[in-house]
């Protein structure tokens, strides 16, 4: 798959990241600082799905009129190749469309499919990097590899069982505010081009910067105050995007990974998530 960078693709600056950071504020999301932190942390990781050993997943829900499809259209340029779009969407939709690409996938009204549960079931193999079979005319069987972060958008929070819920992150908007300031990246400021020619250089330093993401990925998933459950898994790939998304210079040891955790509001995630353990999937709660 031709995804449209090359090895001459510049980096986008920490400058560039920051303006990304400042259209993010536009929206009323819950947490402030860390739910646009962990937006931009998800976009990271997500031109790295190929590479990553668990990829995570991300629910965004807020009432109608919040800026939903606002935020997907600005996600869906910003991936550009390294992304697909869809729109409630089932789990034996995407398996026909993507096959064994390892792509992020964005999927508005997500919950509302009559077969949420074989969606998440998808997504839970996504997650693993898990192999499926496709059956063809001539009746024999296809393995593929199924790797994909997906960014789902709502309503609601739908219900999920607790092995599914420990490899989301969940993002609540509130509905913006009438008058709210419009930035460079709104879909209707016309700069599709600009938008598009910044998420290739996010892309680029994403894969420029990997050095950077496997070590702070490492340090992060020990920085965390709990070992069971999943919380390390999730947000390592989420928190790694996010440091080389604000920083040029390598994670240097535990006490800084320590103090970079510490900086995000984390602990209703992580008391949810450490609810899961590994026995809940292998019992398949």
């Amino acid at each position: 798959r031709d995804l449209a960078i090359s090895p001459e693709t510049p980096a986008a600056s920490l400058e560039e990241m920051a303006s990304l950071r400042e259209f993010l504020r536009t929206f009323k999301l819950k947490r402030d600082d860390t739910d646009q932190r962990l937006i931009v942390g998800w976009l990271m990781q997500a031109y790295l799905v190929a590479a990553l050993p668990w990829r995570p997943h991300m629910f965004i829900h807020a009432p109608a009129a919040s800026g939903k499809s606002t935020l997907k259209t600005v996600l869906s340029r910003l991936l550009g190749r390294a992304g697909e779009t869809f729109s409630n969407q089932g789990a034996a939709g995407l398996r026909q469309a993507l096959q064994d690409k390892s792509v992020a996938i964005l999927l508005d009204e997500a919950w509302a499919h009559f077969r949420f549960h074989e969606l998440l079931e998808y997504l839970r193999l996504a997650s693993d990097g898990a192999f499926m079979a496709k059956g063809t005319e001539k009746h024999k069987a296809v393995l593929f590899r199924i790797k994909t972060s997906a960014a789902l958008f709502g309503i609601a929070l739908p219900a999920m069982g607790r092995a599914d819920a420990s490899r989301f992150v969940d993002i609540a908007m509130d509905a913006r505010v009438e008058g709210s300031p419009i930035h460079w990246l709104f879909p209707t400021s016309g700069n599709e081009q600009a938008t598009a020619q910044l998420g290739l250089k996010m892309f680029s330093r994403s894969l420029k910067f990997w050095k950077n993401f496997i070590g702070a990925h490492a340090l992060i998933a020990d920085a965390f105050p709990a070992r069971i459950g999943r919380s390390p898994a999730t947000f390592a790939p989420l928190l790694a995007g996010v440091w080389i998304a604000e920083n040029d210079a390598p994670m240097l040891d535990a006490a800084m990974a320590k103090r970079f955790v510490e900086s995000f509001d984390l602990a209703e995630n992580i008391e949810r998530q450490n609810e899961t353990t590994y026995e809940d999937d292998l019992l398949g709660v």
